[in-house]
């Protein structure tokens, strides 16, 4: 019985070191990655080329540039074929006016595709952090009632048996935590490839 309850006890804490997040970045107690957590994007840190103003907000008016944006920026697309649907539409609209206006365009879409992956993730890490403290609460019951085993043995393994449960489901998540810190970047770094092409055409 020693034995299982030390089991648990490792696998809690293995779970919870990985889990937790990087010292100094704990912002955000659900935030679930190793990944600083950024709320939204600024495009100055993507984008040195004319400024975003309410002119270049008005490609929402534009159904053509709503339409290539929305392509664009799908994860479905392949980046190959996202550059050359890219540079077709740069080729026929080449003043930095309108260039502007792509950008704004790409770069509203990928924000907002942002901000909706981060309220996933800070879901995903809430039940994350509600299902470490149900762990850690019955680790505390098992290890009040090992105090009088014989009399709480029942007790003990109707614990036991939901804790092996609660953390497989925890490290099953935790499994998917990876990819799922992975899918903002995805976003950024495709936005960011667009952007340097833009700029050349505007710098051209």
């Amino acid at each position: 019985m020693k034995r299982i309850i030390t089991l648990i006890i490792i696998l809690f804490f293995i779970f919870s070191k990985v889990y937790a997040a990087p010292p100094g970045k704990e912002k955000d107690p659900d935030w679930p990655c190793i990944q600083v957590y950024i709320e939204e994007l600024s495009w100055g840190s993507i984008w040195t080329g004319p400024v975003l103003d309410e002119n270049s907000a008005k490609w929402s008016e534009n159904e053509e540039l709503n339409t290539l944006s929305k392509e664009l920026m799908n994860r479905r697309i392949k980046e190959s074929e996202g550059i050359v649907k890219l540079k077709k539409y740069i080729t026929k609209n080449k003043s930095p006016e309108e260039l502007t206006k792509l950008f704004n365009a790409l770069f509203d879409r990928t924000n907002e595709t942002w901000k909706k992956r981060n309220k996933k993730l800070l879901s995903f890490g809430k039940r994350q952090r509600l299902t470490s403290e149900k762990i850690a609460k019955k680790l505390e019951n098992i290890k009040e009632l090992s105090k009088n085993f014989e009399a709480n043995k029942d007790k003990i393994e109707e614990l036991e048996q939901e804790q092996f449960w609660d953390i497989r489901r925890f490290e099953d998540r935790r499994a998917l935590s990876d990819s799922l810190c992975e899918q903002p970047r995805f976003y950024e770094k495709r936005l960011g490839i667009y952007a340097n092409i833009i700029l050349e055409n505007i710098k051209n």
